[in-house]
């Protein structure tokens, strides 16, 4: 059989099949590309942080983590977790004995960029500015300014012990700081941020009632307080 090479609707198809074959690859490329520049930019794996590299490729950066009061004021001690980079890739090193977390051998391709930190504690410490960003550079000290959350408020019910009704009026206080309860017996009290703790001690009067005081509220875990008040 001979091929009927002069037939022009069958080159027309020859010609249009190599042009679809091109078309093909180059949109592969240009995917893989995007791809490529997307993991690049992204940082697709911050295994990168930590490579194989020889020690001469690779630098060391401290994280001070320090509450309100400064940079000295090292609240976590042996606690918790520095967190470097996003969330779905992130690298950790623990806070050591002098409030310290210490990132080694962080490749030198991460010299110059910068890097959101956060903290992993059982309790709800936060990062003072969650936005801000850090540049790593070799041997770089980086501050780390947390504090606790949920320490800038009580709240709760308080009761009649032996009828069990919601009492109104009582005097909620910590330190000089107070409230008073609603005809619900609820209550909600403001700590100002000088006066925030951990843990608050915390009184209820009112006329005709015996004072209760707690001691040790623990304010953090935002429960709330129910108080019963026996008459005198």
């Amino acid at each position: 059989m001979i091929e009927d090479t002069d037939n022009p609707k069958k080159g027309s198809l020859h010609i249009q099949n190599k042009r679809r074959l091109w078309e093909y690859i180059v949109s592969v490329s240009v995917i893989l590309a995007i791809l490529g520049g997307i993991a690049e930019f992204s940082g697709w794996n911050l295994r990168n942080f930590f490579d194989d590299t020889s020690p001469d490729d690779t630098f060391t950066v401290t994280v001070f983590v320090h509450g309100k009061k400064g940079k000295d004021d090292r609240i976590l001690k042996n606690q918790g977790q520095v967190m470097l980079g996003t969330r779905t890739n992130e690298m950790q090193s623990t806070i050591n004995e002098k409030g310290e977390a210490t990132f080694k051998e962080i490749s030198m391709g991460f010299k110059g960029k910068s890097w959101p930190m956060r903290i992993e504690h059982p309790q709800p410490y936060r990062a003072t500015k969650p936005d801000s960003i850090y540049l790593l550079e070799p041997n770089a000290a980086i501050y780390l300014e947390i504090a606790l959350e949920g320490t800038h408020q009580i709240f709760g019910k308080v009761m009649d012990f032996k009828t069990e009704q919601w009492l109104d009026s009582v005097r909620v206080s910590i330190q000089n700081f107070d409230t008073y309860t609603d005809p619900f017996g609820w209550f909600e009290l403001n700590i100002p941020e000088d006066k925030q703790r951990k843990f608050q001690r915390v009184s209820f009067y009112k006329k005709g009632y015996a004072i209760v005081e707690l001691d040790s509220i623990p304010v953090h875990t935002q429960q709330e307080i129910q108080v019963s008040l026996r008459k005198k």
